[in-house]
């Protein structure tokens, strides 16, 4: 019996994780993340070198990572880039010691064309989380500094950490089965930290840690095999070079950088699905119910929640709180908002994107103005069915009950939480 049950219940997790894989994946292709992840490869292809020159030298600039900055580099490139690793560093080298060379002029170009880059991963990041607005310029270069500064010193300390603790573990046998262990574990406790970053700070958003950690990793985990595919199988695969010559391993490149940014957004919208899962679920274990089921209810409570803070002297309310505060996705409380501006029930405040306010006094928004908002054809029957047939008489009798009823309750009536 104990037995049948432990074989229901993970029946029962793998048939939810079959679900979440099929929307996860249904969510990756109506964004296009195939096409997204294209136009990035090509954009990492210009920008790697822009990056590097900006990034790498930050490293060593802190005494303890002195004199690193070409093994540092090289063991990157060496993880980070399968079978083709020492070629491709060697070239990326190359580039960049003639970058050195560049003038004032010169170094604005590559500035720019570094920029772009995270620009257009910000976008692809966007887009996955479902962010409509773009940041501030103040705010984009706040964070593309961040990415640009704190995330090589952090890989920086793991590469640290990386020569020293083996170093410090001896000679002897067990010691030598731990520096076997790290040397495997290191590379994808690297990687990981990387997409955490990643999911982190360029989405125009909060994103949860737990769900960005558990997307991140699962990423990490799907990179880390595919790198030993793509290892065991490139160098096997004789036909590539025999038909490219020297080309062959700048193909290989960027197909590499293809996966990689399909394999990053596809576990970005796993993070994302997850992150929404994690904000559906309330008190201990209880789940609360989806607020698309209940539209018309939950844009009464983020009504009465603007008009609260307006009644308190607080002023307008960013999308965030409003989400927090009702346990919404903020996705959600999104979409509502468009369809209360569209009937000029609230207001965006102009020059603090995000923030909102009334557009109408409180005495003159009904119910009813906020229901339809949301529903307009709620129990109206369709067109084609006409007045004449008893199931459209019926709804458009409901209807006129309702609207009657609805227009004389204001957010007075309701009651306080």
């Amino acid at each position: 019996m104990g037995a049948r049950m432990k074989l229901k219940g993970v029946h029962r997790v793998l048939s939810q994780e079959w679900k979440r894989f099929r929307r996860v994946l249904r969510m990756f292709f109506e964004d296009r993340c195939v096409l997204w992840a294209t136009a990035m490869s090509f954009g990492t292809l210009f920008a790697i070198v822009p990056l590097i020159v900006l990034a790498f030298p930050l490293v060593s600039n802190f005494q303890v990572f002195a004199n690193t900055e070409a093994t540092f580099r090289a063991f990157i490139f060496k993880h980070l880039v399968p079978s083709s690793g020492d070629i491709i560093n060697s070239y990326i080298t190359q580039f960049v010691e003639r970058s050195t060379s560049l003038n004032v002029w010169g170094l604005i170009v590559l500035v720019l064309i570094a920029v772009s880059m995270l620009i257009s991963i910000e976008h692809a990041f966007n887009n996955v989380f479902k962010v409509r607005k773009a940041r501030p310029f103040i705010h984009k270069f706040a964070i593309y500094w961040t990415g640009i500064t704190v995330t090589p010193f952090l890989i920086g300390v793991s590469f640290y950490l990386s020569n020293i603790i083996p170093n410090l573990l001896g000679k002897t046998s067990f010691f030598s089965y731990l520096r076997y262990v790290w040397g495997h574990i290191f590379p994808l406790l690297l990687t990981w930290l990387a997409f955490f970053i990643l999911y982190k700070i360029f989405p125009n958003k909060e994103i949860k840690t737990v769900p960005a950690l558990i997307g991140s990793f699962v990423a990490a985990c799907f990179w880390e095999i595919a790198k030993a595919a793509f290892s065991f199988f490139i160098p096997r695969a004789a036909t590539v070079p025999q038909l490219y010559g020297p080309l062959s391993t700048f193909l290989l490149f960027m197909v590499w950088i293809e996966w990689s940014w399909i394999n990053l957004l596809f576990c970005g919208e796993l993070t994302y699905d997850i992150e929404q899962q994690w904000l559906r679920s309330y008190g201990r274990g209880k789940r609360a119910p989806d607020p698309e089921n209940y539209r018309e209810f939950y844009a009464l409570r983020i009504v009465q929640c603007i008009m609260d803070s307006f009644k308190a002297g607080k002023g307008p309310l960013k999308g965030s709180e409003i989400a927090r505060k009702l346990k919404l996705p903020r996705q959600f409380v999104d979409g509502v908002m468009k369809a209360l501006e569209s009937r000029e029930l609230v207001a965006e405040l102009p020059g603090r994107r995000g923030r909102y306010l009334l557009a109408k006094s409180p005495e003159l928004i009904s119910f009813a103005d906020v229901i339809f908002s949301i529903n307009k054809n709620l129990f109206l029957p369709p067109q084609t069915e006409g007045e004449r047939g008893k199931i459209g008489q019926v709804f458009q009798r409901v209807r006129k009950s309702l609207e009657n009823t609805l227009k004389a309750k204001g957010f007075d009536y309701q009651q306080k939480e």
